[in-house]
């Protein structure tokens, strides 16, 4: 397992779908079902918990609110065997849990870690095991282990033949072909989200030394110095606009299988200190003609 998705892992307070055990199940040692009816309870809870999240056991150790989870480990001859487990508890329900047993190794502690996935449809067993009971969903709110009740169930069946909607995602996209967007399938510069830059040094002309450039060295005579000094001006302040503002456009995907159409956005800019922002027609480039400022 991945380092940064461990360690998110130990940080994760016990919910829904996270949930800690300082010691081993009394599975492999159990003396009768009654004992192993407590590690089938709570992978079936998991499997039927109501959230999209992937769902962990983490055996082994200790829950800390707020901080890291404490490792206690787990003894070599106490852990779970991934295919023997999966096996014997599908083998009872009623139909296919996908879940797999992870060991992992922390501060030269064993430990094991209960991956289940987002399940289709609910899972119960198919005759009573233990403490368990048959045709009873099981499911884990919070921290807790509840039974469904059928009104519950009637509800979530409800939920799960809702007629399909569009899933619009709204991003930030480049204006116009770029040759470095991300990611790269999406080189097209309508759906790649652009990167807003901080300009540490940005190219600034002053207008008195287009000025004098101007009307020293090129056009010697000039019928209206005042006009084309004020086109001058708005030139250089059209460029030294486009050095601070980055062109950024939006573009809406649409994830779902349902088309849409007649899309309307509907924008709200917060004021902030760091970002300023102005409408594209509100930057217009002037037209400057050397035979602005000569005389005929």
């Amino acid at each position: 397992m991945k380092t940064e998705l461990m360690e998110r892992l130990l940080n994760e307070s016990e919910c829904t779908y996270h949930d800690y055990k300082q010691a081993q199940y009394p599975f492999l040692r159990a003396a009768g079902e009654e004992a192993r009816s407590e590690l089938i309870k709570d992978i079936l809870a998991m499997a039927n918990a109501r959230t999209g999240e992937t769902r962990h056991i983490m055996i082994g150790l200790e829950e800390v609110k707020g901080g890291r989870a404490i490792v206690h480990g787990l003894m070599n001859e106490d852990l779970l065997v991934d295919n023997d487990l999966q096996q014997f508890i599908n083998s009872k329900l009623n139909r296919t849990i996908r879940f797999r047993v992870i060991t992992e190794t922390l501060n030269g502690h064993l430990i094991q870690i209960i991956e289940i996935e987002p399940q289709k449809g609910l899972s119960f067993l198919k005759s009573s095991y233990g403490k368990l009971s048959p045709n009873i969903v099981y499911y884990r709110i919070g921290s807790s282990t509840k039974d469904a009740t059928p009104t519950e169930i009637e509800e979530w069946g409800r939920e799960s033949v809702k007629r399909p909607v569009p899933e619009l995602e709204l991003r930030l996209a480049h204006i116009g072909m770029q040759p470095n967007v991300w990611p790269p399938e999406e080189s097209h510069g309508i759906s790649a989200p652009v990167v807003l830059e901080f300009l540490s040094t940005i190219t600034r002309i002053e207008p008195e030394s287009v000025r004098a450039y101007e009307a020293f060295h090129h056009f010697p005579e000039l019928k209206n110095l005042r006009d084309y000094l004020k086109k001058v001006e708005s030139l250089v302040h059209y460029f030294n606009l486009s050095q601070i503002y980055k062109p950024v456009g939006l573009v809406i995907k649409n994830s779902g299988a349902v088309p849409c159409g007649n899309i309307k956005v509907n924008l709200k800019v917060e004021p902030a200190d760091l970002f300023l922002i102005k409408e594209q027609q509100k930057i217009v480039r002037p037209v400057l003609k050397p035979s602005d400022g000569i005389t005929s």
